[in-house]
């Protein structure tokens, strides 16, 4: 669909969607206050201003290009081509989205000479401001990708990815959602993936009034496999609502799929992870895990691991929860140690952001440090 076509389309549905169906199962249920959406005007201008972006090889300020300087391997234009992998009409979310990109930008990728680093910066003024990419990573492709995303200010910010990894593709993926409140954003990537691909996909979401970020992956060839590990930050009275999806729709598929919450201060963390096999993904193994950490009585984690398997045909499935919450027990041995009782949130937190960072490839951990530890530190 041409961008300018999307954008009749969402005007058309704009007053008649939804944001999302409420129903009795968990998948959907009403954790996004959507409202804060609604506070920001559509269509509205912002002007172009973008911090700390030297380091990036891809920069889109309110979703105009402002930096081209694309490793060996990879090459970026302007395109009118949008909307192959997701639907307007499935959300109003998304008619917002799509009245408010100015462009979209076409990505490809084969074998990578260094990291593609891809900042999308968003700052306003209480304007719905938007980026918009298409991803296509080439039969064999190799290297690594980060994507971080940034809103400030009072903007309300969306950024949508749409993902197609060809055959036998090996990939490192980073994703990063950094929101500032009192700014509000949502993040939806959705990606597919064909036959022997294999991706190591790590994210990280932090702050927010309201920060909503959506990561599908469906793989759709035989024998691809899918490593997400995910991390969810929340200070202050920051508002996060991440859920992940891994859906084996092929063949002797491996899909393992692991959030990490910390909820600090007063904030409110809710974290899914559905794992899913369907009739055609027979003979594939697919795992789901939550863990929570909650450092103070205010904070709050909702944690909701769910697996679906359509097929008796499995080399697994397993779904669990946890939580990293430390036993009054321990908590004694520690103090006995001279540690003080205040001390030990921030121990725990920065042993499992640590163990996260651990977790991503050396080449894009250094984009990942800072966002992190710059949010325990203020």
């Amino acid at each position: 669909m041409k961008l300018s076509e999307a954008k009749e389309v969402a005007r058309r549905y704009m007053d008649k969607l939804q944001y999302q169906e409420l129903a009795d199962s968990p998948t959907v249920r009403f954790y996004t206050d959507w409202s804060v959406f609604d506070k920001c005007d559509v269509g509205g201008q912002a002007p172009v201003a973008v911090q700390d972006a030297d380091t990036y090889s891809l920069v889109l300020s309110n979703g105009e290009p402002t930096r081209f300087l694309m490793p060996d391997g990879a090459t970026a234009r302007e395109t009118d081509d949008v909307f192959s992998v997701f639907k307007i009409e499935e959300s109003k979310i998304m008619a917002r989205h799509v009245l408010s990109v100015p462009k979209a930008i076409h990505i490809k990728v084969d074998k990578l000479s260094s990291p593609l680093t891809i900042l999308a910066d968003f700052v306003s003024e209480s304007v719905h401001v938007a980026g918009h990419i298409v991803l296509e990573v080439g039969e064999g492709a190799e290297g690594d990708i980060a994507l971080v995303v940034r809103s400030r200010g009072t903007a309300c910010s969306s950024l949508m990815v749409e993902t197609i990894v060809g055959d036998g593709a090996r990939l490192n993926v980073l994703t990063g959602t950094v929101v500032d409140p009192p700014s509000s954003a949502y993040v939806h990537v959705r990606t597919f993936v064909r036959s022997g691909a294999e991706i190591n996909y790590r994210s990280f979401v932090t702050g927010g009034a309201m920060t909503r970020v959506n990561e599908d992956v469906t793989v759709i060839g035989r024998e691809a496999a899918v490593d997400f590990m995910g991390m969810e930050l929340g200070v202050g009275k920051d508002r996060i609502d991440h859920f992940v999806s891994v859906v084996n729709d092929a063949e002797k598929g491996i899909g393992r799929v692991r959030l990490v919450s910390i909820a600090l201060g007063e904030s409110q963390i809710v974290q899914r992870a559905l794992g899913r096999i369907t009739e055609r993904g027979q003979w594939s193994d697919n795992s789901v895990e939550g863990i929570a950490y909650t450092a103070t009585d205010k904070a709050k984690v909702i944690s909701q691991p769910i697996l679906y398997v359509e097929t008796g045909e499995v080399e697994g499935a397993r779904h669990s929860a946890a939580d990293a919450s430390i036993e009054d027990e321990k908590k004694y041995y520690i103090r006995t140690r001279g540690i003080s009782e205040e001390e030990i949130p921030v121990i725990v937190t920065r042993s499992l952001i640590e163990d996260f960072l651990a977790s991503v490839p050396e080449s894009v951990r250094n984009i990942a440090i800072p966002l992190l530890l710059r949010k325990i530190e203020t």
